[in-house]
């Protein structure tokens, strides 16, 4: 793990949309899926359809790192509903103009360097559901331990981005159990994932989950160690890399 502010990872970025990807008539909806915001007003999804030509609805979907997961719920529903039947999920994320202050390096949970990436993701309905089954779950009492405050609504809280690695490693505590056995429910062995993506801030958290949920370590795509913590982005690369890698 480097030093805070000793280097940050090289910035890659993807077309939106990307090769292979829908063109602008075809797309119902476009969601913004990121930690990263241009604007506060008005929905950064904006930004990004007219760029891109589209002239479908859009809006935000922000909740940190979890926006992506969240975006694909929401399009899920969606589209089960009928309501739209193709929807572009955009992320980019500029984590690398950040400057991080951890409090604590002990746990190795911190998100240092942070990198940049602009990845689409596309969903429509398939002959089969696509998404078989998902669950979300939270610990929001632990949300003082990694807060970026807004200056112009929270003017009193801090600058930049502030959080103690081992009370938000703490924060994660129990939800793995929950995890574990919401997968049992749905009669799904970790042991046998061909692919596991994982939200990567860092080496040893993505070893120590790995561990407890008894995910094996080559089902996953390591990104980390190349491009650092990308945010609402992990996701998207890391099927990206599975991808070009034909799993």
């Amino acid at each position: 793990m480097p030093a805070p502010g000793r280097r940050r990872a090289a910035a890659t970025r993807r077309p939106c949309p990307g090769p292979g990807g829908p063109r602008t008539g075809e797309v119902d909806l476009l969601l913004f899926a990121a930690v990263s915001a241009d604007v506060q007003e008005p929905a950064n999804a904006h930004i990004v359809a007219a760029r891109t030509g589209l002239s479908c609805p859009v809006f935000d979907v922000s909740n940190a790192c979890n926006s992506v997961l969240n975006a694909l719920e929401v399009a899920d529903a969606f589209i089960r509903a009928g309501r739209y039947r193709r929807i572009l999920i955009a992320c980019g994320e500029t984590l690398s103009r950040w400057s991080l202050t951890p409090t604590t390096l002990r746990t190795g949970l911190a998100s240092l360097p942070a990198g940049t990436w602009a990845p689409p993701c596309s969903s429509k309905p398939p002959p089969q559901p696509g998404i078989i089954a998902h669950t979300f779950m939270a610990n929001s009492a632990g949300w003082p331990t990694a807060p970026l405050f807004n200056p112009h609504h929270a003017p009193g809280g801090p600058p930049g981005l502030h959080f103690d690695s081992e009370k938000v490693l703490a924060s994660f505590l129990g939800i793995d159990t929950r995890a574990a056995q919401w997968m049992k429910e749905q009669h799904t062995d970790p042991n046998e994932f061909g692919l596991g993506c994982l939200h990567q801030p860092s080496v040893p958290f993505v070893r120590t989950f790995c561990e407890r949920m008894g995910i094996q370590p080559d089902a996953v795509v390591p990104t980390f160690h190349r491009t650092g913590n990308m945010g609402a982005a992990t996701l998207l690369l890391q099927l990206a890399h599975a991808a070009d890698q034909g799993r």
